[in-house]
Parts: structure tokens; sequence; C-alpha cells
């Protein structure tokens, strides 16, 4: 009796120390896990002057006063009051993990920005901000995609149909291209693709940086570009915002327009000069054929602030570089393949007839490297 009358004590001792620590020590992934392996082992048998070890580590030597069993230690729950403390720069990768596994139709909830998000807005109010600007967005590439007043040729580039309208009063540039994919890709393949700055680059030698300031969900993000200078012209750069959208069992189209209301001001982090261009619209236009193939147009109608003779803008190079980069898509994407973004919406894939017998789980893409292969 003398024995468990010391044990007791010793073993209330232990526990209120516990608690003690586990308000006061900062929660590090060290102490994190010293913290779940006592919670672990606080409510196993504890023997007399024995030390509860890890299962990879050799067993302890035991007591001379034997192993006799004690009652069950009730639980503190330490790692509970210290995840409360935690504030750190592990806590912040935590929580934009859990953002990242929301549903993409929670207004409160973002997927990732490559810089902090303005102070003094909430994601709910950056997310409507980016909404309203885009509105019509959509509507006004699928009117430029399939319209054909008003458009001329502009020859064949690196297999890509181009076509332009005559500078306006406006001096705005005013090209698209269309393109066969063949059966290979879908629409959501070539989303992801393009979403990588690094594959950016690959295609538009022009650019300098890119950000993205905020991505809410697959179908809704804000960003910044940056494109070099040329010859006497200095630098371009816009912010924009940009919109997904499944038109019909057949189509997607991917808009984006300039966002001059983003509430911080960007500009290029080399410090160089850089002119805001202003986008009406720009993106693309997916249109999955009754052969299976898929056909990409492309569309940009932009103010590029120059000021030149409407002759010389007709003949400017972008009216036909813009367009062709779909040719330099499309060879990467059969030399390199496409990277599965972990959050494709795969109801929205399943909504589209030639796909909706071929959708991987997500499970599958965040498994398999490539989702199409070689």
């Amino acid at each position: 009796k003398g024995l468990d009358s010391v044990l007791e004590s010793l073993r209330s001792s232990a526990q209120r120390k516990l608690h003690e620590i586990s308000r006061r020590v900062p929660v590090t992934p060290v102490t994190r896990t010293a913290m779940i392996k006592i919670k672990d082992t606080a409510s196993a048998p504890v023997s007399v002057c024995t030390v509860a070890v890890d299962e990879s580590d050799h067993e302890s030597a035991g007591s001379t006063l034997g192993s006799q069993e004690s009652p069950q230690v009730p639980n503190l729950t330490p790692v509970a009051q210290g995840e409360q403390l935690w504030e750190g720069p592990e806590r912040a990768t935590q929580m934009k993990a859990e953002q990242r596994v929301r549903p993409h139709t929670d207004p409160d909830a973002y997927i990732m920005s490559d810089v902090p998000l303005p102070r003094g807005y909430s994601v709910r109010q950056l997310r409507e901000l980016a909404e309203s600007n885009g509105k019509g967005a959509v509507q006004r590439i699928m009117k430029l995609a399939t319209e054909t007043e008003g458009w001329v040729s502009n020859g064949t580039h690196k297999g890509v149909t181009c076509e332009m309208k005559p500078t306006g009063d406006d001096h705005y540039f005013v090209c698209r291209g269309r393109l066969n994919f063949g059966t290979k890709f879908n629409a959501f393949d070539f989303i992801d693709f393009i979403h990588k700055w690094e594959n950016a680059r690959k295609y538009d030698h022009m650019l300098s940086e890119g950000r993205i300031l905020c991505e809410f969900d697959w179908a809704t993000a804000v960003t910044y570009m940056s494109f070099k200078g040329l010859l006497i012209f200095d630098g371009r750069d816009m912010v924009t915002s940009n919109h997904a959208e499944v038109v019909d069992e057949r189509t997607v189209a991917h808009a984006a327009t300039s966002f001059d209301a983003w509430p911080e001001p960007q500009a290029p982090s080399t410090g160089k000069r850089a002119v805001r261009m202003h986008v009406a619209t720009a993106g693309y236009v997916f249109r999955h054929l009754e052969d299976g193939s898929m056909e990409v147009t492309t569309l940009m109608v932009a103010d590029m602030k120059v000021k030149l003779p409407k002759k010389v803008m007709d003949r400017a190079p972008f009216l036909t570089e813009q367009p062709s980069s779909l040719g330099k898509i499309k060879a990467l994407m059969y030399k390199e393949g496409v990277r599965v973004n972990p959050l494709r919406p795969w109801d929205l894939v399943a909504s589209l007839k030639p796909l909706a017998e071929d959708v991987r789980t997500e499970t599958e893409a965040v498994r398999r490297k490539y989702h199409i292969q070689p």
C-alpha cells in the first residue's frame, strides 16, 4: 500500500508538470512530436521505475522492483493545448494545406498565393472583387472565338491558323489563332499545363516574371505578369483576373481581363520600369469535336500603350507571335506530358461528354506523375 501511494503521488506530480509545460513551451516540430509520444504513452500501463520507449527502440532494463501494472493515467491532451499556441511558419504551412483541401465553392477559402494577400481585405471580399471584374469575360471570348465579321487572314505560323482585325482608332491589337491538338489531350490538361510558370517561359520567351496574387479555386484567380522590353520600348506588365467555365458538354473557356482594382500595386521585382498594358479580353476556347480531337482557339484584344501609325501596327510581329504560341504549347505538351493539378474539378471533367467515361479520380491524379502518358 505504501508503494502504491508513492507511485500515485509521483504520477500526479508528473501530470501537473506536463500540463504546465504544454502551456509554456512553444510547439515546434520536435516538441510536437515529443508531446504526441507523451500523449500516446500517458494512457498506457506504466511500470515502476521504467521508461516508455518507441517500438523501434530497444526495451529498457527491467526494474529490480518488478513490473507491477498501475491504473491507466487520464489523458491530459497536451497536444491540443499546444496546437493553440502554434503560430509559427509550421502553422502557416498547415493552414495553407487546410485551405487546399476545402471545397472550391467555399467563398472564404483560397488555394494559394505567391505573395501575401492585401491587408484589410478578407478572402471573400477579394473573391467578390475578382468575380465582379470578370463579369461577362467568358461570354466576350466566346463571341470573339466564333464570329467571322471583320477578321482577316494573317497566314499560318507553326501550324496555327492566324487571323487579325485591322487596328482601329483605339490602337488595340486584336488577333486570334486556331489549332487542332489531336485526341491525346483535353481542355483540363491544357489549363493545367499553362498554369505552371516554368512552362509559360518555354513558350513565351518575352515573359519576364509571373506570380499568382490569389488563386481562389480552379475557375477564378488573379495573376501578375511582366514582359521584357524590346529595342526602344520599355517592358510591359499587367494584372488580370482569370475565369474558367464549362460552357457546354463539349466546350470550355478560359478568359482573362485587366484587373486594375486589385488593392495592392504590383511591379516587376527587378525594379525595372514597366508600362501597364490593358487587356480587354484574352484567353482560350477549347472545343472537343465529334472525332475525339480538341480544337483550341486563342485570342488577345489588348492596348499595348504604343502610338504608332496604323499600318505599322497592323504588321507588328506580336499579331502572329501571340497566336502561334499554340504551336509551341502543343509541341511541349506532347514532348513533356502534363502534370495533373490535384485540385482538378473532376465533377466538371465528367460533365464534358467526350470525357465522361475517362475521368481519373483525385487519388489517381496525385499518385501518377503524368495524367497523359507519352
